[in-house]
């Protein structure tokens, strides 16, 4: 069964996304802070759920406007999928999620300006360098970001 997000929380699977926005010379990469990964000081990227009745392309672009506060005109390349399981904390039930990876450029010297409305998740967006995004530590364990970003970078250079 596939759950697309906002339809029957019982079905557990789950299609999403993630983006690496990288900077105009693939030196640095957007990272977001979530609320629910500061404890643990943890990364996240921009992405989120397909919402019942979207495209992917749809999907991705709609989460990534949430998340960094515009609506992001640029290209974006299709570059790895991966599965995400966990244990669900309230339901203790097996989830898993499919998540597409993709892979875009962004000037690191736009506004970007993260509205607190648009996603309460979101706590800070900012830039890190390479080196730093690719280290599996600052992840949460099972996401495949670090594996992402090196395929983001290769595919663009």
């Amino acid at each position: 069964m596939m759950h697309i997000h906002g339809q029957d929380p019982k079905e557990l699977f789950e299609v999403s996304s993630k983006v690496v926005l990288l900077n105009n010379d693939k030196s640095k990469v957007l990272i977001l802070d979530y609320n629910d990964y500061n404890e643990d000081n943890k990364y996240g990227l921009p992405g989120g759920h397909l919402e019942h009745g979207e495209s992917l392309d749809e999907s991705v672009r709609r989460e990534l406007s949430e998340e960094i506060g515009f609506e992001y005109k640029g290209e974006l390349t299709k570059v790895s999928f991966g599965l995400h399981s966990w244990l669900g904390t309230r339901d203790r039930i097996q989830h898993e999620k499919i998540i597409l990876g993709y892979v875009g450029m962004l000037d690191e010297k736009l506004k970007i300006r993260h509205e607190p409305d648009s996603c309460e998740r979101v706590t800070a967006l900012r830039w890190i360098p390479i080196e730093e995004a690719v280290d599996e530590s600052n992840y949460n364990p099972g996401e495949f970001y670090s594996e992402l970003i090196v395929l983001a970078v290769r595919e663009l250079k």
